[in-house]
């Protein structure tokens, strides 16, 4: 796989991701939610004051320490990516 395939996957998804956040804020109200596939998928609009299932890590210092560390990931995948996938063509 290309660099450039993955670099469009990952756009498209980023890009999906951030659309329909931006959809549900400015469609939705707090607590509403939306049937997708019957009752077994449901669009429901919430906020998460914190991280990953509702932690919250130390106030406004906590949310910008995790920005900073999942700024920092996402460049260390980046990279890390455009390693490997050009020994990966090397091996094929």
């Amino acid at each position: 796989m290309k660099i450039r395939t993955v670099a469009f996957v990952i756009i498209g998804i980023i890009i999906i991701d951030q659309g329909l956040k931006l959809w549900v804020k400015t469609h939705m109200h707090y607590g509403q939610q939306i049937n997708l596939l019957g009752h077994w998928f449901k669009l429901f609009f919430i906020e998460n004051e914190g991280m990953a299932w509702g932690w919250k890590f130390g106030g406004e210092w906590g949310k910008l320490s995790m920005t900073m560390y999942r700024l920092n990931a996402v460049i260390f995948g980046v990279f890390y990516i455009r390693n490997i996938v050009p020994k990966q063509e090397e091996c094929q």
